[in-house]
């Protein structure tokens, strides 16, 4: 014990306080020579700063032709220096110490950014990216990400490990994958808010409804949501209005109680319901099949390319 206490402080120790980006440092790692935006000229487009320990990116400034920006695995905090870099497509910022992105500059040319594993608290409505394709917000403290309906052409978003608690208030009508696994979502009220959604992962919530599922997501393939607290197999009824849907994982849901306690006609219910889960390895949908479509039985042979359904409790 005195001994693994003792490497913590030695780790603590260790962990030495950010640096500043200097221009000598930058001009090392750039790389990528192509004709600058106006053809007039050439200029080094891609800088790769990551694991520098850097705080300070004000040096940044400087090189006004960077396309690609890798910065990972540093500590930095403040972002109003991209401001600067109006060519940027791509930002790199994973690993590192920001807080928020009030201040995030408008980049017309961006069309990818990472931010995993920063402080970041929410996607403001202030962050203007009207080219922005790709976003990666996972392992963050974002609980609102209402911002994302500025974001235009915004098509996947990761926020999988933050503090989202709900959905409501999200709009956005280009958005086709959603990743949010790993979150504090107790129903998916507001997810019709994303009305092209194909893909969307909502495992290791704290779901308990189902309720917010609508026919607008019509396009929606994939539903993962395993690893939640669903436990009325009745839920599941509003998932027929997914006619799209092939991919639907239900997985770790639905565990039978039989507390002898009971009275007759809920033990009587909980029987039935675990042998409609037994029917598929524990999978919730089965025992509404009659509601369901007859997922496994009849519907699914009848769809192009079927319907896959994983489900063990």
């Amino acid at each position: 014990m005195e001994e693994e206490h003792a490497e913590q402080e030695v780790a603590v120790e260790e962990k030495a306080p950010p640096v500043p980006l200097t221009k000598e440092v930058c001009s090392s790692k750039l790389s990528g020579l192509h004709r600058t935006r106006n053809g007039l000229s050439y200029a080094y487009t891609k800088l790769d700063i990551s694991g520098l320990n850097v705080g300070d990116i004000d040096a940044l400034s400087t090189f006004d032709h960077l396309r690609l920006l890798e910065a990972e695995n540093n500590r930095i905090t403040n972002v109003g220096v991209l401001k600067n870099l109006p060519s940027l497509i791509r930002a790199n910022l994973t690993k590192n110490e920001v807080e928020s992105l009030e201040s995030f500059p408008s980049l017309e040319y961006l069309q990818e950014l990472y931010m995993a594993e920063n402080n970041v608290d929410a996607i403001p409505s202030t962050l203007k990216l009207r080219n922005l394709r790709f976003a990666d917000f996972n392992k963050n403290k974002i609980s609102n990400i209402a911002g994302v309906e500025s974001l235009e052409a915004l098509t996947k978003l990761l926020v999988e490990g933050n503090a989202l608690a709900s959905l409501e208030g999200v709009a956005s009508s280009s958005l086709t994958v959603l990743k949010a696994a790993g979150n504090k979502l107790e129903n998916l009220k507001g997810v019709a808010g994303v009305p092209s959604l194909v893909e969307a992962d909502f495992s290791s919530n704290v779901i308990t409804s189902l309720e917010g599922v609508e026919g607008v997501l019509s396009k929606l393939t994939t539903l993962l949501l395993a690893g939640n607290k669903v436990e009325s197999l009745d839920e599941v009824k509003c998932l027929q209005v997914l006619g799209a849907l092939k991919v639907l994982d239900l997985s770790g849901m639905y565990k039978g109680r039989h507390e002898s306690k009971r009275g007759g006609g809920e033990r009587e219910r909980e029987r039935g319901n675990k042998r409609a889960a037994d029917r598929c390895d524990g999978c919730l949908v089965s025992s509404t099949s009659s509601l369901l479509f007859n997922y496994f039985d009849r519907e699914s042979s009848n769809r192009a390319g079927g319907i896959s359904c994983t489900g063990v409790a």
